[in-house]
């Protein structure tokens, strides 16, 4: 069960800060190719995480004051006053309701080499109110199949490299871990079993 609600915060938080080239053997990718404009009321779990108010990267709504992310968007953040989440909105810059962070906590076994166990919580200071721009996300009953379509949904680039305001949305095949990890995708043996 995590592991799929894990897999749809990836899907669901698709504008995100990867580890620096140095260090890092995948790059996390942060586009979403093809995206349409949507509006947050067709994915209203979906949030903005904003450092120095500035979108950093993207998240799901659990509870009223959980937000569930990528632990790469959190693992170099120093200061806990610079970091918000902006919910209920179409734009990661405005409108909606922004929440200071009481706590985040990045996932004990993430390596950000390697991109394993990549998950993270954030708690906020108080429960956000929901409406029909802001509610909790459903956990699935069960592990999507490869060929199954996904939404993937964020403020990730577009494919002419721009980062656009208005949140967007595009639709893709899945593909199974051992499809994911053969030779006919860029990332090959680099995918291991606790990837989320």
């Amino acid at each position: 069960m995590i592991q799929f609600l894990l897999i749809l915060i990836i899907f669901n938080s698709a504008f995100g800060r990867s580890a620096p080239n140095s260090t890092a053997k995948l790059d996390v990718d942060d586009r979403i190719y093809r995206g349409k404009k949507v509006e947050i009321v067709e994915f209203p779990y979906v949030v903005s995480i904003l450092e120095n108010n500035k979108q950093e990267c993207g998240g799901s709504l659990y509870k009223k004051d959980i937000v569930i992310t990528a632990a790469h968007c959190l693992w170099e953040i120093l200061s806990l006053e610079k970091l918000k989440v902006r919910l209920g909105s179409s734009k990661h810059n405005s409108g909606g309701v922004i929440k200071k962070v009481k706590s985040f906590k990045v996932h004990p076994k993430y390596n950000p080499i390697t991109h394993e166990y990549d998950i993270g919580v954030i708690h906020l200071e108080s429960p956000v109110e929901l409406t029909t721009s802001i509610q909790t996300i459903e956990l699935a009953k069960s592990q999507p199949t490869a060929g199954s379509t996904a939404t993937v949904v964020g403020w990730g680039s577009t494919e002419k490299n721009e980062y656009p305001a208005q949140i967007r949305a595009v639709v893709l095949k899945t593909i199974s871990n051992s499809e994911c990890a053969s030779k006919s995708y860029k990332y090959g043996s680099d995918i291991l079993d606790n990837m989320i």
